[in-house]
């Protein structure tokens, strides 16, 4: 008797429901239309519970340095083996879910944003030590990751990110973003001048 697949309710993260046998429909051809499909920017407008961010955390996984490549085996895009070899694993990746920021004040959606920004900023904790940033970039950057910048520094640190990552490695940097806008998702890779929002 063949095993029945989990159904992945609540579950937005592709590595967690592709590690763990959960159902999954396939839309990773969606890797393939975004960068045969170049525009300088676009916009995914879906209603809730439409998968956006799911479908960002996909995008993640696909293009970030370090990715586990055996999470796309059996998928549409582990057939175009080209595309595959040239972006998979590639890139550092700038992963932002706004969907938990919310409040019934400003300082407590601030609060939550600085904790959002400030865990993407971790992440990537190794640019601290990047020998091509610039003294004021490094000091912005130190501030960041031990949460001595208020939100002034904070939000647009975040948005020099992929500028840090193109000094430090030479790569075009994707970046996700899902809101906690009901109607908006926005992933940025940043390429030739061209960004995928």
């Amino acid at each position: 008797m063949a095993s029945t697949l989990k159904l992945p309710v609540g579950i937005e993260n592709f590595e967690e429901i592709r590690k763990l046998g959960f159902y999954y429909i396939d839309k990773t051809r969606l890797i393939e239309q975004l960068l045969q499909g170049w525009g300088k920017v676009t916009l995914f407008t879906r209603p809730r519970r439409f998968g956006k961010t799911l479908n960002m955390s996909m995008l993640k996984s696909f293009f970030e340095i370090g990715t586990d490549k055996t999470l796309f085996e059996g998928l549409y895009i582990s057939g175009n083996k080209e595309l595959c070899d040239e972006h998979m694993g590639k890139y550092p990746v700038i992963f932002l879910s706004f969907k938990g920021v919310e409040g019934l004040e400003f300082a407590s959606a601030k609060r939550m944003l600085c904790t959002i920004i400030d865990s993407e900023i971790d992440r990537h904790y190794y640019l601290k030590t990047s020998d091509v940033l610039t003294d004021e970039d490094r000091t912005l950057f130190t501030k960041m990751l031990h949460g001595q910048a208020d939100i002034s520094c904070q939000i647009p640190g975040i948005f020099f990110l992929p500028v840090y990552f193109f000094s430090s490695l030479f790569q075009k940097t994707p970046s996700c973003c899902s809101t906690f806008s009901r109607m908006q998702t926005v992933a940025s890779f940043h390429s030739r001048g061209n960004s995928i929002l």
